[in-house]
């Protein structure tokens, strides 16, 4: 699980824009959309990623 954690951080700080759950979904051969979220949700409440619209995030 820290891999996966570690990854989807890694995505979202080189994203050039604001990303969904589906858009980092893709980047992975099988990641469900949900697990991608919890991750996504987990990382703004520790302050390494930040929820700038609903389901949309941006890497710190």
């Amino acid at each position: 699980m820290p891999e996966q954690v570690q990854a989807v951080r890694a995505i979202l700080t080189a994203s050039p824009s604001p990303a969904t759950a589906d858009t980092i979904a893709k980047s992975f051969t099988r990641a469900p959309r949900a697990r991608i979220a919890e991750i996504l949700e987990t990382l703004a409440a520790l302050g390494t990623a930040r929820k700038v619209e609903e389901g949309r995030f941006i890497g710190q």
